[in-house]
């Protein structure tokens, strides 16, 4: 068997260190209490469903350039074996593009842990503790800026990617301030000037209602279809899905719903083997809301797709959506 270097998304499948040499070297620079902040805030890959629904998109955007352009069916490996855990599969089908946007993603999320935990939680009650994470997650969301430079993406492509990041940036801190309770629409519109002005950057405009969590997964799934040159369409599409797909698990979430939901998406998102999630009648109907935008962002894609293509990894995104999200009592 051909023996191929691992990549970002296996080398770090089951860490919470920082994800390359030279942003450790810049975790080293912190504060020993920031660092411990910043580090723990990493999610290992087996949990990350951001980093899955990046690594998703670019797979599911290149997969459907291939068939429409020449009819090819992705390869799982470069030797047409199958890889045996969900980082391999990951691994397998993510472009060379991806890496570096899989470790923007990874640090986006890790910025979006600590400021909803500063938000929701008491976990950072006392003044220095609050501190450090407010540094811990500032110094992280400038850090998903970094790997973008290392893509090997055309000039063009990386200033999208760069736009993708920014836009994202600016919805997210509108919608912690929301979560905030702001005091003042000047306050939002202040915050919303440095971001995505005329939503055009966004599906459906709709983000004011959604979740932090929900808004961070239509980012690292645009952030993975940018990254591989996908049409405006199909960015559209799986930001739809992204931000749906979140928003149900951080629904979920709220409902006291085990914390291997996460883990059963990844690995749903990844492909892996195994029984076939059913769908339930028993979601909650703003659940069940999300769930069919979810399904209907696939059933663009599928369009962009046409009739004869191999649908492939996009049936992938259709399982992520039949997995029972409801609360088992």
């Amino acid at each position: 068997m051909t023996e191929h270097p691992p990549t970002a998304e296996h080398r770090f499948a089951h860490t919470h260190e920082p994800p390359t040499v030279g942003l450790t070297r810049s975790f080293d620079d912190l504060s020993p209490t920031v660092r411990t902040i910043a580090t723990d805030a990493v999610v290992s890959r087996d949990h990350s469903v951001p980093v899955a629904l990046c690594a998703i998109a670019g797979t599911v955007a290149t997969h459907i350039e291939d068939q429409v352009a020449t009819g090819t069916v992705l390869q799982t490996t470069a030797d047409n074996t199958v890889p045996e855990t969900p980082a391999e599969r990951l691994e397998a089908a993510s472009p060379t593009e991806l890496e570096g946007v899989l470790e923007a993603a990874s640090l986006l999320e890790a910025y979006v842990q600590i400021r909803v935990a500063l938000l929701e939680s008491d976990r950072y009650s006392e003044d220095e503790q609050r501190d450090a994470a407010i540094l811990a997650s500032d110094f992280l969301h400038a850090a998903a800026y970094e790997p973008i430079a290392d893509c090997g993406v055309p000039a063009r492509r990386a200033s999208e990617l760069y736009q993708v990041l920014t836009s994202g940036s600016g919805t997210l801190a509108v919608q912690f301030l929301h979560a905030e309770g702001a005091e003042t629409e000047q306050e939002l519109s202040a915050v919303d000037a440095n971001g995505d002005t005329d939503g055009s950057a966004h599906a459906d405009n709709t983000n004011e209602s959604m979740p932090p969590q929900a808004v961070l997964g239509g980012i690292t799934a645009t952030l993975g279809a940018t990254a591989v040159g996908a049409s405006a369409e199909i960015r559209t599409a799986l930001e739809r899905y992204g931000q749906s797909l979140s928003a149900v698990l951080c629904q979920a979430s709220s409902e006291s719903v085990p914390a291997d939901r996460h883990e059963t998406t990844v690995r749903a998102l990844a492909g892996e083997t195994g029984p076939t999630p059913t769908e339930t009648d028993n979601c909650c109907p703003t659940t069940e809301t999300h769930l069919e935008r979810a399904r209907e962002a696939c059933h663009t894609l599928e369009g962009c797709l046409g009739s004869t293509g191999d649908r492939g990894p996009l049936a992938y995104l259709e399982r992520a959506t039949r997995i029972p999200f409801h609360h088992e009592s």
